[in-house]
């Protein structure tokens, strides 16, 4: 009989963090686990989600990222620790890494990141990182320092964004679309596939201290291409204006953090280009790694 693969999710019940976790419990060879605090169960907002995870077979381990002893005690039980929790706790996973050595059970963390790298074009347009980019700057240090192998997902464009980054203005109120004429392209990821990716790239040896560039070849398109795309699918016409990286960078110095951060990635986005940047030294692309995993198109991902 195999033995099986023991991964533990933290933030399951998160965003992305559900579709890791069904994908884990979804693995041939893996047996899912994930960690959830009792004032989590206790949220009756949680309730559906929860529910899904456990039918899917997904054994719950009570603990939280801020109680080590817990923690210490859910690593004991598996060999790989995703994390997925959100903005707010990005800068406690060092914790994650401390309970894992003194566990001495992990052979691979995965930390939440679930984003893309911005380029030097893009931080030298703002002249800084937006504070979003820079809460995973503690993790990967003390990752590297650690001693325990890691792998980072770079997600590029979550599926259910996909819309956002036609170039709408925030709040999305009207039909209104700024466009910014370049022939930079975006990568959308359905959710699902985001998941199916993570779990591939946290069991697989070549990704052992890389970052995976999950990139479904069919879903790199421009803006151009992606508002005909929508157009067509929704039935609507968009009202476009032509715009320029100046704008962005307005908007960027004028707005609160969150519009500020929906301007950067829209700079990233259109004007760097930075889905499609070149690779950099440590970055494997799913393209290679996995050329025969069906994913989600980016029609399917935009159909009503």
């Amino acid at each position: 009989m195999a033995v099986e693969t023991g991964v533990l999710i933290l933030g399951s019940t998160g965003y992305i963090g559900k579709f890791v976790a069904l994908a884990a419990a979804a693995e041939s060879g893996v047996k899912a686990y994930a960690l959830v605090s009792k004032a989590t169960q206790a949220k009756p907002e949680r309730a559906e989600v929860l529910q899904k995870l456990r039918s899917a077979g997904i054994q719950f381990l009570e603990g939280d990222i801020n109680d080590h002893a817990s923690l210490v005690a859910a690593l004991k039980r598996v060999t790989v620790v995703i994390s997925c929790v959100g903005f707010s706790a990005h800068n406690d996973q060092p914790k994650i890494l401390e309970a894992a050595k003194e566990a001495g059970t992990i052979t691979r963390f995965l930390p939440s990141d679930f984003a893309f790298a911005l380029s030097k074009e893009t931080i030298a347009a703002f002249g800084d990182v937006h504070p979003r980019f820079t809460l995973k700057e503690p993790t990967a240090e003390a990752a590297n320092k650690s001693g325990i192998p890691y792998t980072f997902i770079w997600a590029n464009l979550f599926g259910a964004y996909a819309e956002m980054a036609l170039g709408r203005q925030m709040p999305m109120q009207n039909d209104e679309i700024d466009v910014y004429g370049t022939d930079k392209k975006i990568v959308a990821v359905d959710e699902g596939d985001i998941g199916r990716y993570t779990i591939k790239a946290a069991l697989d040896p070549r990704a052992a201290n890389k970052t995976v560039r999950l990139e479904p070849p069919r879903n790199a398109v421009t803006q151009s291409e992606l508002i005909a795309l929508c157009e067509k699918l929704r039935g609507k016409t968009y009202k476009k204006r032509d715009a320029t990286a100046e704008m962005l960078v307005e908007e960027y110095k004028n707005s609160n953090e969150e519009v500020s951060f929906f301007a950067c990635l829209r700079y990233a986005f259109w004007i760097s280009g930075d889905h499609t940047q070149p690779k950099r030294e440590g970055d494997l692309s799913t393209a290679e790694l996995y050329p025969d995993l069906e994913y989600k198109s980016i029609e399917a991902i935009l159909r009503p």
